[in-house]
């Protein structure tokens, strides 16, 4: 079913403040997003600490029987 009287002009102008408010919560979560991969990508996989990033693995001798 369908509404017996629409008046597309008076439902734009309704709708205006909804609908900008929507585009206004895209906008903002885009921002929150980039935002968000700008910070994963400036932390990277670097190790916390640069010296402990220098020591050698422990080299494990094998045992020959």
């Amino acid at each position: 079913m369908s509404a017996p009287d629409t008046n597309i002009k008076k439902q734009e102008k309704r709708h205006k403040g909804p609908l900008a408010g929507m585009v206004a919560v895209v906008i903002f979560a885009g921002v929150l997003l980039i935002g968000l991969v700008a910070y994963l990508i400036y932390q990277g996989n670097e190790p916390r600490d640069a010296e402990e990033a220098d020591i050698p693995a422990p080299v494990v001798d094998e045992v020959t029987e």
